[in-house]
């Protein structure tokens, strides 16, 4: 196969309305940069020819950025990537933060990014090449036409991609080493459907959204209104906590509220933390959420909005920015503003029970397959098993269980059987003991332990896969998928807790990231996606294609998830046609 390295200098870093400076062409050792101080509408035809062609792979470093940049101010879609900077996280094996930790030093930091950073600047002296003087790259930013490029201007776009076919070369060596090489192509796969879900961008009812902010603003007042008026300022965590240490309530930090409800049932504090969620929800997700650092407007002239997005995190999933719709409340009003086209509906898949069915496959826990292949509830399951006095004594006429029932006693509520049961279910995942379990439910240690002990004897294939995967980290550093792409993740220099309670998790967590990533690179084109949230996965289609879609949607998913299990339909989706984003 060709190879042939891309790289554009642009006016900024949105892709609407967008200027390219130059584009530079690297294949083996010839480089050749197009330039014209104007701004480049169209390329060459053998250039375009190369873009296009399905069967040349384009190397470039960071294709989030160049091919729907491209795209969309020239009309040329690039096919078949090679992205240099996820394939070195891959090799990597880990994410590097963008900003310095509070705990280290500049020295230690700078240390780090050398090391283990998939940017370009580091990437080049990994592997033996000269670091490029990125300071010419401001010269490009906001750049006035009509002013002619230096000689230094041009070769630093030559120097740009004159490495690239080398690096891909060391690249694909290490990769096919270290087993890594089947991850960094679903990675280049699915960065062409990112690449695509930026050009299309994802609708926004501005004016919905705003209204939804206000209406929480008001609400919250309303709830601070009714706390009691002896707490002067009620965001204020000092007077807060002095409050509630008045009347027995013990705090000692704001973000564990939540948990210290459960054990003392506080109906001030109740509503203390409704206000304080209602807050959040009308300032993070209010008009500031619609504006981009500089003051731009987060939503494009065509009524979209396109996230920067960050393809790879240590879990394998995604994160994103400007604006950050992954951080989105999942049960919060604002989704309903996330809207399709005119004449187009959303199409939502969601692999809810992601994460338990592959820990059941992962670790043979056959009653757990089992009962999923039925299609019953886990978390029912094991609550009729460990809290059966409890459970039978909330059992009405009609009771289906262990399938989700409507019996009001078996509902996922705090302080019942099933609610229980599902934090023990999702927790062992996490590294939770009794402790945990404890500050969960409010229940006193003794019986945190008994219940925890319990637990695990019902479960006993589970809990020795997560111990086995938790000493096998500590002792390796390293950890890996819990499916067919093995994918790897470097946990060198972390405390030995973390290291056990990521070994426990990353398998699991990883698997959903595979599985999510596979289904979306196996979409066909008539059925678009618009955004992976978590673990569902949102297309855009025309009204009329909608039953079809959700056909093709179901086959996909599941598909996807038998191959990442091994198991075919221990996994089930049922898409949903929706007018907009809310949850249901």
């Amino acid at each position: 196969m060709r190879f042939v390295g891309v790289d554009i200098e642009s006016v900024g870093l949105h892709p609407v309305n967008g200027i390219i400076w130059m584009l530079s062409i690297t294949e083996g050792k010839r480089t050749k940069v197009y330039h014209d101080c104007n701004g480049m509408k169209k390329f060459p035809a053998d250039v375009v020819k190369i873009l296009e062609d399905p069967t040349i792979c384009k190397i470039i470093h960071s294709s989030e950025f160049d091919a729907p940049y491209i795209e969309m101010n020239t009309g040329i879609r690039m096919r078949n990537f090679w992205d240099s900077k996820l394939c070195e996280t891959v090799i990597q094996g880990t994410q590097i933060p963008r900003n310095k930790p509070t705990a280290m030093s500049e020295k230690q930091f700078e240390a780090l990014l050398q090391r283990h950073s998939a940017q370009l600047q580091y990437v080049l002296i990994r592997y033996g090449f000269k670091q490029p003087n990125k300071s010419v790259r401001q010269n490009f930013i906001d750049r006035p036409k009509g002013i002619k490029f230096t000689k230094e201007e041009i070769s630093y776009a030559g120097d740009d991609t004159k490495d690239l076919p080398a690096i891909q070369q060391a690249q694909e060596y290490l990769l096919t080493r270290d087993k890594q090489l089947e991850v960094a192509l679903l990675e280049n796969k699915v960065a062409e459907v990112v690449a695509q879900m930026k050009v299309r961008g994802l609708g926004i009812d501005r004016k919905l959204w705003l209204e939804i902010a206000d209406q929480n603003l008001q609400k919250y007042k309303r709830l601070i209104a009714q706390l009691p008026k002896e707490v002067n300022n009620w965001n204020s965590p000092k007077q807060v906590k002095e409050f509630f240490r008045n009347r027995g309530v013990l705090i000692e930090s704001l973000t564990d509220i939540e948990n210290i409800q459960a054990k003392v049932n506080d109906k001030i504090l109740a509503k203390f933390i409704e206000a304080r969620n209602m807050y959040s929800d009308a300032t993070a997700y209010g008009e500031t959420w619609l504006q981009r650092a500089d003051g731009s407007s987060t939503i494009d002239p065509d009524g979209r909005i396109r996230c920067s997005w960050q393809q790879i995190i240590n879990t394998g999933r995604f994160a994103t920015s400007n604006p950050n719709i992954l951080a989105l409340p999942k049960d919060g009003n604002q989704r309903s503003a996330i809207v399709p086209r005119r004449g187009c509906v959303f199409v939502i898949g969601d692999y809810s029970g992601q994460e338990i069915g592959i820990m059941a496959v992962a670790s043979g826990e056959e009653q757990w397959v089992n009962a999923l292949m039925r299609g019953e509830s886990v978390h029912s399951l094991i609550a009729m098993r460990l809290f059966q006095a409890e459970w039978d004594a909330g059992t009405e006429k009609g009771c289906i269980a262990p399938f989700k029932c409507k019996c009001k006693a078996h509902q996922d509520m705090p302080g019942l059987p099933y609610y229980k049961s599902k934090k023990l279910n999702f927790m062992l995942a996490y590294g939770g003991g009794p402790g945990k379990f404890a500050q969960i439910t409010g229940c006193d240690m003794l019986t945190a332990k008994v219940t925890v002990a319990k637990y695990k004897k019902l479960i006993p294939n589970l809990n020795k896969w997560l111990e086995k995967n938790a000493q096998e980290a500590l002792h390796t550093g390293v950890t890996y998928s819990a499916d067919p792409y093995h994918r790897r993740m470097v946990l060198k220099g972390q405390e030995d807790w973390m290291i056990e309670n990521q070994g426990k998790n990353y398998p699991v967590q990883g698997a959903g990231a595979n599985m999510l990533k596979l289904a979306m690179i196996s979409q066909p084109e008539s059925v678009p996606v618009v955004l992976p949230f978590h673990d569902e996965l949102v297309t855009e289609v025309p009204k009329a294609y909608a039953n079809k879609a959700v056909k093709i949607m179901k086959s996909i998913m599941e598909q996807s998830a038998d191959y990442i299990t091994g198991v075919k339909g221990v996994i089930k989706v049922n898409p949903r046609v929706a007018i907009n984003f809310a949850k249901q």
